[in-house]
């Protein structure tokens, strides 16, 4: 709980434009949301992943001219939209996108492994499975900070490039790590 903190629960991403009202004054938006591309047609990633997201961008700049959004792609995007990788085209599709948008700043965060602290859990199955079979390498996974970032160091990373700014819109894991134990933030906006 923080008093900067509101909770909105909508279920439905189809209709968002409902929340344009109740979305006024704010600052940054953290977006994380997404699917994994397996066993999905190009046609539902696409939707889920870059219109989606857009709609939801879209939505925020109505009523919030001074926004940063931090998007949370992944390791191994494509901006050149021409790879083999389906998803890796349709993520960096989705950056380029927001990029062109007039937020106040952009932030692109490609996190590659995502070790989880603190009790998050992903809702995905697979990944639950992948993370439990991981983890007792997680101690020689976090001396890679090129390919592995904790839940805590993106969370952290994220407040920073709002609060601090970054030169680069892309930020890879290693940049992630960076700027996640950056001090300042999070000692200053939360409890």
């Amino acid at each position: 709980r923080h008093p900067k903190l509101e909770v909105i629960v909508h279920e439905d991403f189809e209709t968002l434009g409902e929340l344009s009202d109740r979305v006024k004054g704010y600052h940054a938006c953290f977006y994380a949301v997404g699917i994994p591309s397996t066993g999905l047609s190009e046609e539902k990633y696409e939707h889920v992943t870059h219109d989606l997201t857009l709609k939801a961008a879209e939505m925020l700049l109505k009523n919030n001219g001074d926004l940063s959004f931090c998007f949370v792609s992944g390791a191994g995007t494509d901006s050149s939209e021409k790879g083999r990788s389906m998803w890796a085209r349709i993520k960096g599709k989705t950056e380029n996108a927001i990029q062109n948008l007039p937020f106040k700043s952009v932030y692109c965060f490609r996190p590659a492994f995502i070790l989880p602290k603190n009790g998050v859990r992903s809702k995905v199955r697979m990944y639950r499975i992948m993370y439990a079979l991981a983890w007792p390498l997680y101690p020689l996974l976090r001396l890679f900070p090129s390919i592995t970032c904790t839940s805590v160091q993106l969370g952290r990373a994220m407040i920073n490039a709002v609060d601090f700014g970054s030169d680069q819109v892309i930020l890879e894991s290693m940049d992630i790590v960076r700027m996640g134990r950056m001090e300042g933030s999070m000692k200053k906006n939360l409890p």
